[in-house]
Formats: structure tokens, sequence, C-alpha cells
């Protein structure tokens, strides 16, 4: 019936990612609560071994309910753990493998080795360089740009040095932001050798300012990556001249990563509030309304202020 229904609307059903369950056997699943509470520790002796237990966690958890991004979720909770110097190649091992595991962890790995670099931790940049080289690779031919633009991003953070043979096939991909991270690299020095750009440079036309590559086409031309096959092609179109003349720009080849410790928790709602007074009220657990607050991702030292 849902089939049919959904075929009313021209629409499929994906058979793997749908199910239908009963609402009166249907929990909320206790992995995010699980891996909230074994935090990795602070203490230097009981680090390693909670890092272990941890990701062992984040791991078997992934394997069980591979519909749901676990992966994903454990390593956003990494971004508030101080990892000890001694432990970082052990923790950074994790980190590499849950990046090869689920592509969607590659965007806080990033973060978390650009920031641990950032404080002079032993970054093994030759593992990482593998792991963008392997990226790479299997990506390009699916043209999944989403995972090459973060890796090629870590290389710029980590001021990695690509051999050009490595990003050939970014080279074959229609994607601005992959160009203009490769180029970037390339004005930095970090890219050993040359590389095909005709892909790009043949879109610096009026035309190609049309395109979906119009990005590339502007930004290189403006920032003076690429030589357009005709100059002065940005300046008679009429979109892009305005543009071009205030120096308007996309791409902030200065920009650097922000600290991800800088976020904070969204303060509660007023009703949250209330219904936190209202459990006081009620002599609820102090203990149990601090892991009612943890379990919505809040700070439980706030409990006292409701």
């Amino acid at each position: 019936m849902l089939s049919a229904a959904a075929r009313e609307y021209e629409l499929e059903i994906h058979p793997d990612k749908t199910k239908v369950v009963n609402a009166a056997s249907e929990v909320q699943p206790l992995w995010p609560t699980a891996l909230r509470q074994n935090n990795i520790s602070t203490e230097f002796f009981e680090q390693a071994r909670t890092i272990d237990h941890y990701f062992a966690q984040a791991f078997h958890y992934a394997a069980e309910h591979k519909g749901q991004n676990v992966l994903r979720f454990a390593v956003n909770l990494l971004r508030r753990v101080d990892i000890h110097k001694a432990n970082w190649p052990q923790f950074e091992t994790y980190l590499l493998k849950a990046a090869r595991a689920n592509a969607t962890t590659i965007p806080m790995v990033v973060h978390l080795l650009a920031l641990y670099n950032a404080q002079g931790f032993p970054v093994n940049k030759d593992r990482i360089a593998k792991f963008i080289k392997d990226t790479i690779a299997k990506s390009g031919p699916s043209a999944a740009h989403y995972e090459i633009a973060w890796t090629l991003f870590l290389a710029k953070m980590l001021r990695i040095t690509l051999p050009a043979d490595w990003v050939r096939p970014v080279t074959k991909l229609e994607s601005s932001v992959c160009a203009l991270v490769l180029l970037d690299l390339r004005q930095m020095g970090l890219i050993d050798g040359a590389f095909d750009v005709s892909l790009w440079t043949q879109a610096m036309t009026s035309q190609g300012l049309e395109s979906n590559l119009w990005l590339v086409a502007y930004e290189a031309d403006l920032k003076g990556w690429l030589t357009p096959p005709v100059a002065g092609f940005v300046q008679s179109h009429p979109y892009f001249a305005p543009l071009l003349q205030h120096r308007v720009s996309f791409y902030d080849e200065t920009r650097r990563l922000e600290n991800v410790r800088k976020s904070k928790p969204k303060k509660p709602s007023d009703a949250f509030r209330e219904h936190m007074a209202a459990l006081r009220k009620w002599n609820v657990d102090e203990g149990e309304a601090h892991e009612f607050l943890e379990v919505w991702g809040l700070p439980g030292d706030n409990y006292g202020g409701y």
C-alpha cells in the first residue's frame, strides 16, 4: 500500500531505507545515550583505555545500526575531549579509521586534525597524506565532490604536499569547489608537479560564466590562477562585470578552520525551563534530572538555574 501511494506522486520507495514498524514497539535507540555517557577520560593513565572503549562502542553500534549515522554522531562528540600528546597516535588512528569507514565524518575529522596540529601535536602527515590519496582515488570516479573538497582542504590546513599524480582524478571533475581548493594548493606550492587544467580553462568564457563551472571561471580569472583563452571575458559579461569591478570574491584563500570548541549549546526554551522547574517541585532525583539534560545534549550544570 505504501509503494502504491508513493507511485501516485511519481515516487519510489527505497527497500533498503524503508521499513514499517509497530508504533507500540518503537523506542528511541540506546546508542546516543551510551556514547554520551561513555566519555573519554581526561586522566592521563585512564585515557588510553577509554579511547579504545569509546571507539569500540562507536564501531559496534555503527555495525548494528547501519541505517543511522552513528559514527558521525560519535566523532562530533569528540570536540569536547582534551587528548594528551602521549595518546595522540592512538586517537589519530581511530579518527582516520572513522573517516575511511564513513565519509560523513570527514569534516569533523579535518577540524580535529587541524585543531591538534595547530597545538603542536605530533600529527602523522605521511599517514594523513595516504588517507588523502586513497580518498581521492576512491571518490574521483564516483564524482564524490564532498569528500574530495574536504580532503584537499585538509592538505591545505596541514601544509601537506601532494604529488600531481594523486590529484589527477580531481582535474576531471566539474566541481568549482574542488577546482578552487586544488588551484589554491598549487598557488601555495603544495602540489608537486603539473596537472591538467584544460577542463576549467575552457569554461573561462562568457558562456562558461553561465554554466555549472561559473565559480571557478570567475574566481580563477579574478585571482590570476588560470589564463583564459580570451582575456576580458568577465569584463564583457553584463552580470559578472560589476562583481569584478568591485573585486567581489566568493573564495577566501586566507580562511582557516575555526576552533570547533567555541560552539555553545543552545539555550533551553521557556517551556523546557518550566518543565525542569516542575521536576524540582515534584522532588525528582537530581541525578535523574542531570541524566535527562545530558540525553538532550544540554549542560548538566544548568540544572540548578531552573
